[in-house]
Protein backbone atom coordinates (compact mmCIF):
# COMPACT_ATOMS: atom_id res chain seq x y z
CA UNK A 1 0.00 0.00 0.00
CA UNK A 2 1.75 3.30 -0.72
CA UNK A 3 2.81 5.67 1.71
CA UNK A 4 3.29 2.28 4.13
CA UNK A 5 6.26 2.44 5.91
CA UNK A 6 7.54 -1.44 6.46
CA UNK A 7 8.54 -1.64 10.98
CA UNK A 8 9.54 -4.11 13.19
CA UNK A 9 7.59 -5.04 16.43
CA UNK A 10 8.70 -2.43 18.44
CA UNK A 11 7.65 0.42 15.72
CA UNK A 12 10.92 1.26 14.40
CA UNK A 13 11.38 1.43 10.48
CA UNK A 14 13.26 -1.72 9.04
CA UNK A 15 15.48 -1.77 6.38
CA UNK A 16 14.61 0.36 3.26
CA UNK A 17 16.78 -1.78 1.06
CA UNK A 18 19.32 0.56 0.50
CA UNK A 19 22.70 0.24 2.57
CA UNK A 20 25.34 2.98 3.17
CA UNK A 21 28.52 1.15 4.70
CA UNK A 22 30.18 3.79 6.72
CA UNK A 23 34.27 3.25 6.82
CA UNK A 24 35.92 5.25 9.15
CA UNK A 25 39.83 5.55 9.44
CA UNK A 26 42.21 6.89 12.23
CA UNK A 27 45.46 7.65 12.64
CA UNK A 28 46.92 7.91 16.07
CA UNK A 29 50.70 8.42 17.54
CA UNK A 30 51.87 5.13 18.30
CA UNK A 31 54.33 5.92 20.90
CA UNK A 32 50.84 7.58 23.07
CA UNK A 33 48.68 3.95 22.91
CA UNK A 34 45.61 3.62 21.00
CA UNK A 35 42.11 4.90 22.55
CA UNK A 36 39.48 2.96 23.70
CA UNK A 37 37.10 3.44 21.19
CA UNK A 38 32.93 2.82 23.06
CA UNK A 39 30.51 4.56 20.30
CA UNK A 40 30.53 5.63 17.10
CA UNK A 41 27.03 7.96 16.47
CA UNK A 42 26.45 8.13 12.77
CA UNK A 43 22.84 10.51 12.13
CA UNK A 44 22.06 10.20 15.30
CA UNK A 45 22.17 6.26 15.33
CA UNK A 46 24.42 4.20 17.87
CA UNK A 47 27.12 1.89 16.55
CA UNK A 48 29.53 -0.62 18.22
CA UNK A 49 33.03 0.24 17.49
CA UNK A 50 36.16 -2.90 16.64
CA UNK A 51 39.07 -1.41 15.87
CA UNK A 52 41.58 -3.11 13.57
CA UNK A 53 45.13 -2.05 12.60
CA UNK A 54 46.14 -1.56 9.11
CA UNK A 55 49.62 -2.84 9.17
CA UNK A 56 50.09 -1.48 5.66
CA UNK A 57 51.97 2.01 5.22
CA UNK A 58 49.90 2.80 2.29
CA UNK A 59 46.47 1.80 1.41
CA UNK A 60 44.10 2.24 -1.32
CA UNK A 61 40.51 2.05 0.65
CA UNK A 62 38.38 2.83 -2.54
CA UNK A 63 37.79 5.40 -5.33
CA UNK A 64 36.35 8.57 -5.81
CA UNK A 65 32.50 9.27 -7.25
CA UNK A 66 34.98 10.51 -10.17
CA UNK A 67 37.24 7.11 -10.31
CA UNK A 68 40.32 8.78 -8.24
CA UNK A 69 41.98 6.23 -5.69
CA UNK A 70 41.42 7.12 -2.39
CA UNK A 71 44.87 6.43 -0.23
CA UNK A 72 45.66 6.65 3.09
CA UNK A 73 49.24 7.22 4.08
CA UNK A 74 50.45 6.81 7.58
CA UNK A 75 52.62 9.05 8.76
CA UNK A 76 55.92 7.47 10.47
CA UNK A 77 55.56 7.07 14.09
CA UNK A 78 51.77 6.56 13.71
CA UNK A 79 49.49 3.98 13.55
CA UNK A 80 46.55 3.46 11.10
CA UNK A 81 42.78 2.31 12.49
CA UNK A 82 39.94 0.97 10.81
CA UNK A 83 36.85 1.40 13.15
CA UNK A 84 34.60 -1.63 12.04
CA UNK A 85 31.23 -1.03 13.34
CA UNK A 86 27.97 -2.75 14.03
CA UNK A 87 24.70 -1.61 14.70
CA UNK A 88 23.76 -1.30 18.65
CA UNK A 89 20.16 -1.63 19.83
CA UNK A 90 20.59 0.86 22.69
CA UNK A 91 22.98 2.89 23.80
CA UNK A 92 23.07 5.47 26.95
CA UNK A 93 25.66 8.39 26.73
CA UNK A 94 22.86 10.50 27.25
CA UNK A 95 25.67 13.26 28.33
CA UNK A 96 26.59 13.50 25.15
CA UNK A 97 22.68 14.10 23.44
CA UNK A 98 23.62 17.66 22.60
CA UNK A 99 26.42 16.55 20.42
CA UNK A 100 25.22 13.42 19.45
CA UNK A 101 22.35 15.66 17.91
CA UNK A 102 24.64 18.11 16.52
CA UNK A 103 27.20 15.70 14.78
CA UNK A 104 26.85 13.62 11.60
CA UNK A 105 29.58 11.56 13.14
CA UNK A 106 30.80 11.59 16.79
CA UNK A 107 33.09 9.00 18.07
CA UNK A 108 33.43 8.57 22.11
CA UNK A 109 35.65 6.54 23.83
CA UNK A 110 38.44 6.76 26.71
CA UNK A 111 42.09 8.14 26.76
CA UNK A 112 44.73 7.86 29.32
CA UNK A 113 41.38 7.12 31.86
CA UNK A 114 39.45 10.36 30.37
CA UNK A 115 36.41 10.24 27.99
CA UNK A 116 36.34 12.03 24.91
CA UNK A 117 34.17 12.66 21.79
CA UNK A 118 35.71 13.26 18.69
CA UNK A 119 33.79 14.42 15.75
CA UNK A 120 33.99 14.30 11.77
CA UNK A 121 32.49 16.79 9.94
CA UNK A 122 33.69 15.65 6.56
CA UNK A 123 33.14 12.46 4.40
CA UNK A 124 32.96 11.33 1.54
CA UNK A 125 31.10 9.09 -0.83
CA UNK A 126 33.55 6.31 -2.94
CA UNK A 127 32.30 4.09 -5.40
CA UNK A 128 30.33 1.10 -5.25
CA UNK A 129 32.17 -1.91 -4.72
CA UNK A 130 31.86 -4.41 -7.67
CA UNK A 131 31.92 -8.36 -6.20
CA UNK A 132 32.76 -11.16 -9.08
Amino acid sequence: MAGMVRSDDNGRQTNTGITIQHLLFVETDSSKGPPLWTTAWIYQQPYSIQPVKMNSPNNIIGKTMSGEDVAIRIKKGNELWQLVLSPKRDSTEDQNIQKIKKSKILLLGTWKNKPFSYKISKEEQLQQMEFQ
